[in-house]
C-alpha cells in the first residue's frame, strides 16, 4: 500500500501535458527510459496496439471460462487471477493471466474495482510480447488517465501511481537524506515502511517538491562504472 499523502502530493506536481514533475525550483522530464530504470519494463521498438474485439472473441471466451459463474466473470479482480495462477502450468491462460495482472497493477486499471481485460486483444506471439514498448504504454496510460481525472473529477484514478511515486523518490532526494541505495531497477529497496518514512520526513518539514534532483539511474550507474542494465 502506497502512503496516501505522499502519493497525493506527487500527483499534484505531475504535468501530463509535458509529462514532467514540476518541483519548486526544477522540472524533471519523464521518458520511456525512466520507466525502464524504475520498473524494468521493456521498451522495445513495437508500439502496443490492440486488435478488433471480434478478432479475439475465441481467446476471450477461453480466458473467461476459467471463472465458473457469470457473476465471477463480471467481478474479476487481480487477486482472483493470482489465485488461479498458483495452480496453473505455463499455459496460454497462465500467460494471459500474468499479462492482465501486470497491466492492472503496474500500468493502470479500469474505472472500477475489477480488471481491465483489453490486453486480451494484444496481437502477436505471446512469447514475443517483450518486443512491445511497455514503458511507452505505461506513460500513455498515465497521461490519458490524468486527462480523464481532470475532466470528470472522478474519485478513482486509473493511472500508475506506483510508477510515479517510485520515480519521484528515486530522483528527488529530500534534504540530502539517502534512505535507499540506488540499484537497477530503482524500485528495489523502497519498501512500504521506507516509503512511509519518506512521507513522514516531507510532511514534518511542511514543504514538498524541494530537494536535490538526482541524475537518471542509467547515468548514475555509468558514472559509477557499473554495467548499464540491458534488455534481454
Amino acid at each position: 500500500m502506497l502512503p496516501g499523502k505522499l502519493v497525493y502530493n506527487i500527483f499534484q506536481i505531475f504535468d501530463h501535458n509535458s509529462v514532467t514533475l514540476r518541483l519548486k525550483n526544477a522540472t524533471i522530464s519523464i521518458t520511456d527510459e525512466d520507466v525502464f530504470d524504475v520498473l524494468g519494463l521493456p521498451h522495445g521498438g513495437e508500439m502496443v496496439k490492440l486488435g478488433p474485439t471480434e478478432m479475439y472473441q475465441e481467446r476471450t471466451k477461453e480466458w473467461l471460462a476459467q471463472f465458473e459463474t457469470e457473476k465471477e466473470r463480471e467481478q474479476i479482480t487481480p487477486g482472483k487471477i493470482v489465485q488461479l495462477m498458483k495452480g496453473q502450468g505455463l499455459t496460454q491462460n497462465f500467460k494471459l493471466n500474468f499479462l492482465i495482472v501486470f497491466s492492472n497493477v503496474l500500468v493502470g486499471s479500469s474505472t472500477n474495482s475489477y480488471v481491465d481485460t483489453q490486453l486480451l486483444r494484444l496481437p502477436g506471439n505471446m512469447d514475443q510480447w517483450y518486443r512491445y514498448n511497455w514503458a511507452e504504454y505505461l506513460l500513455n496510460y498515465l497521461v490519458s488517465a490524468t486527462e480523464s481525472w481532470n475532466r470528470t473529477a472522478s474519485v478513482f484514478f486509473r493511472g500508475s501511481l506506483i510508477f510515479l511515486t517510485l520515480f519521484y523518490v528515486d530522483r528527488v532526494r529530500h534534504k540530502g537524506i539517502k534512505l535507499v541505495d540506488r540499484h537497477f531497477p530503482s524500485f528495489k529497496g523502497w519498501t512500504e515502511e521506507i516509503l512511509k518514512t519518506r512521507q513522514s520526513i516531507e510532511l514534518f518539514d511542511g514543504v514538498f517538491g524541494v530537494g536535490s534532483v538526482m541524475v537518471p539511474l542509467r547515468e548514475f550507474l555509468a558514472q559509477n562504472t557499473q554495467p548499464s542494465p540491458k534488455q534481454v
